[in-house]
Parts: C-alpha cells; structure tokens; sequence
C-alpha cells in the first residue's frame, strides 16, 4: 500500500466518522500499524486545507553526507549527554534519520543516564577512612546480603492494562472507566539472600493489607 493511499483512506475514514472525534480515527488506524504522527498529520491538514496531501517541497532531504561530516558527527556525540538530533540535522541541512543512520553506523549506542548518590569532598574522604576500619573487622569473614521486594496481584497497575476503547465515554461502564484501588493494595513480598558461597532458597509472604 502506497504512502497516497494510506493518508487517503485515513482523510475517507475521518470525514465518514468526523462525528464520533478524532480518538475514534485515531484508535482504528493504531490498530493497523500506522504510526500516530502519520495519522494527526493527515488530520490536521484535512481541517486546515481540505486536502490531505503534502505541500510542494515539504518532503524530507537527500542531502548525503561526506565520510569526514559523519566523523565530525560521531565524535561530537561521543560521551556527550543532552544533545539534540534535531539540532543536527538542521546544522547539516539534512533529515534526523540521516543523523540516526550515522550513530548507527560509527557504532553508538544510547544508554540512559543511571542515578547515582552525589558526594562531596568531604563524603568522598569519609568514606574511604569508614572503609578502612571496616577492612579488618571484615577479614576472613563471609558477608551475607538480603532484600526484599514487593508485588502487586492485581494486573491494573501494569502499563498497557490501563487504558481502554470507546466511542463514547460518557456511556463507558463504571467499571471499564474507571480503576479502583485498595489504599493498601495486596501484595505478596519476595525474599532473598545471597553470600559468595551460594544463594538461599527465596522466601514468598502473602503480606496483610488494613
């Protein structure tokens, strides 16, 4: 299916069932695939213009890019947080997929930043002559470690069974609109401990709610 026919069914399906809101349009081509941008672009130059076909010129770029601005873009990224594709792009005159095909490319990947606790000076040397005390009470010593975690036995709260379809909210049932719960919600805890000779047996605890 070509690009035309795919924006045309969407302006078709729209003006066929403009009554029933733009969700309706949008939740039955989400369903089929079409990406969500796609469909509130045909949308929007329907209502503005009447026409859901793309101005002359508003295509994307095929400028290409030499072997040493690929470079320059690569090492500009290298360990560097913040930055902005979009701002690439515009400085090269080309499309942010050109960018993304670049990264691609010189073999760089993006990682979200972890948190991490922020010490001072001060912290930093405590810690240090804390752990130098520490050193020989804990020699010959085996260290064993345990935690605890929490789950929930109702599946609401997981993303993606939290949302719902219809045509009309207003007579959606009470209990499709809305997700009821507990203040203290049933949870079942889950316990471990791990040393460097072995891990125990994990321990399960339906844990009481008020």
């Amino acid at each position: 299916m070509t690009e035309f026919t795919t924006r045309k069914r969407i302006s078709d399906f729209w003006q066929q069932h403009s009554s029933k809101g733009k969700p309706f349009t949008v939740h039955h081509f989400l369903h089929e695939g079409i990406s969500r941008s796609t469909i509130y672009e045909v949308l929007r130059k329907v209502e503005e213009r009447g026409d859901m076909t793309r101005m002359p010129g508003s295509g994307g770029h095929n400028k290409r890019l030499s072997n040493s601005q690929r470079g320059a873009i690569a090492r500009w990224l290298e360990n560097k947080k913040g930055v902005s594709l979009r701002q690439q792009a515009k400085k090269y005159g080309v499309s942010d997929w050109t960018i993304r095909n670049v990264i691609h490319e010189r073999g760089l990947r993006c990682y979200k930043r972890q948190k991490a606790p922020q010490y001072t000076t001060e912290q930093l040397q405590a810690t240090k002559t804390k752990a130098g005390k520490l050193l020989p009470v804990l020699r010959n010593k085996k260290i064993i470690m345990d935690d605890e975690t929490y789950f929930r036995l109702k599946c609401d709260y997981i993303p993606g069974n939290d949302h719902f379809y219809t045509s009309d909210i207003n007579a959606a049932p009470p209990e499709v609109k809305y997700r009821t719960e507990r203040k203290f919600p049933i949870q079942l805890m889950v316990w471990l401990c791990v040393s460097e000779d072995a891990v125990g047996s994990p321990v399960f605890w339906n844990a009481p709610t008020a």
